[in-house]
């Protein structure tokens, strides 16, 4: 036998030995089964080999989610109750938009409920209007005179020849011959025998000058202050209040003008107290949100190479938000081979596992989520950075003591825009 037909021969065996043993685990020859041939692991395509993205930002896809809350635990479906004393602040309205505009709740009028908000306006008062009046400095511009001496050049008179010296004549001529040799080089000749002394004129000129007097302030201000008193009941068994807060604020607004000033006076603008405790309403509105409702965040996660091109459409369905079926396709991938033997079979299916696993802990479905990424490290250990995102999502996880039940049934009311999820409870 040839060596050429030696090796033909040996690379048969090697494929027909790699079939069986991926038959035994169960996977199939079609499809997306995995293929081992000289190039190394690679997903097989009807007889062709898709090579995976390079770079790393390929694998990489920012989303945003709402983390869970403290109020995440109980459920999902809202009741708003309305608030007593609110009179004519619309409060218990406002509440349910506030709790509505999240994604993680729905705000419902009927039928099977999780939570139920009430409370009460313990007190929603606005100030009588007051007008003070303060001294105060104000400040005119004069012109002021003022004068200076100011120096100038005089020229000295020439003395006559008869009473000049002999060094003066002899001064003189030296800069005749020197003026006619610069003149004949194209120069300026200087004025000869010229002297000159410094003198002082009086000159007046003007300065602007600062000049303080007195004036006054006029101050008009309102102060206005809001309680409110807010209850979460939880439908468990029995009843009970799992929340209860009181929401204080209490604020001022002011205008000011200006009297007896050189300019014209100037009365303080009205001040608007109803604005004013608007504004505090929202404020307390807000605070109960930032304590208790979720808050949008975003975050970049890393997905791994599987050997199979649905590990690489699935960063292109996360970006879109479209976790629904990068989990559909996904779940797809790892159940048509649970329990793979070779141990490259067994690190591409891990890497699917954990892919599966960020798609649903992101998506909202923190048990299934952790639960599969859990798998992945167990089926290839030594991933630090698999581990630090388990770790990190088990700590948010229970941060807010989120009890994670079965995934949910589909939401009903207001249709979900595309691509919207509900996050972990």
């Amino acid at each position: 036998m040839s060596m050429a037909h030696a090796r033909w021969v040996g690379t048969m065996v090697t494929s027909v030995v790699a079939s069986l043993a991926l038959s035994a685990c169960g996977g199939r020859s079609r499809g997306a089964t995995y293929y081992y041939g000289n190039g190394g692991p690679s997903a097989y395509y009807g007889g062709s080999a898709r090579p995976a993205p390079s770079a790393t930002s390929e694998w990489e896809a920012e989303v945003s989610y709402e983390p869970p809350s403290p109020l995440s635990r109980w459920g999902f479906r809202v009741l708003v109750l309305p608030f007593d004393n609110e009179n004519s602040t619309g409060i218990t309205q406002r509440m349910a938009h506030v709790i509505d505009a999240t994604r993680s709740f729905d705000v419902v009028t009927s039928g099977a409920v999780h939570m139920a908000v009430s409370g009460a306006v313990q007190e929603s008062r606005v100030g009588d209007e007051a007008v003070e009046v303060e001294p105060a400095r104000c400040v005119r511009t004069l012109q002021e005179t003022r004068t200076r001496r100011v120096p100038y050049e005089v020229e000295d008179p020439a003395p006559t020849p008869s009473a000049q010296t002999r060094e003066q004549n002899y001064q003189q001529l030296g800069e005749a011959i020197g003026n006619l040799v610069v003149a004949a080089a194209g120069g300026t000749p200087r004025s000869m025998g010229r002297r000159t002394h410094t003198e002082f004129r009086e000159e007046e000129y003007t300065v602007p000058v600062e000049q303080p007097y007195r004036c006054q302030t006029v101050i008009r201000h309102v102060d206005a202050t809001f309680r409110l008193h807010v209850q979460v009941m939880a439908r468990t068994r029995p009843v009970r209040v799992v929340y209860q807060r009181d929401f204080s604020e209490h604020d001022e607004v002011r205008t000011t003008g200006r009297r007896g000033s050189d300019d014209s006076d100037q009365e303080p603008e009205p001040v608007d107290g109803e604005a004013l405790l608007r504004s505090l309403q929202e404020r307390a509105l807000e605070a109960f949100a930032r304590e208790n409702l979720p808050q949008s965040a975003s975050e970049t996660l890393r997905f791994e190479a599987c050997g199979d091109a649905r590990c690489e459409a699935t960063v292109g369905l996360v970006r879109a938000q479209n976790f629904d079926e990068a989990i559909r396709s996904l779940t797809e991938l790892v159940e048509q081979d649970a329990q793979p033997r070779h141990h490259r079979a067994v690190a591409y299916m891990a890497a699917a596992l954990y892919d599966l696993g960020l798609a649903r802990t992101y998506s909202g479905q923190f048990a299934t989520g952790i639960d599969a990424m859990g798998r992945a490290i167990a089926m290839s250990p030594g991933h630090d950075e698999w581990e630090a995102r388990l770790a990190r999502i088990r700590e948010m996880q229970s941060a807010v003591g989120v009890v994670t039940p079965p995934t949910p049934a589909p939401r009903t009311g207001r249709p979900a825009p595309p691509g919207a999820r509900r996050p972990a409870r």
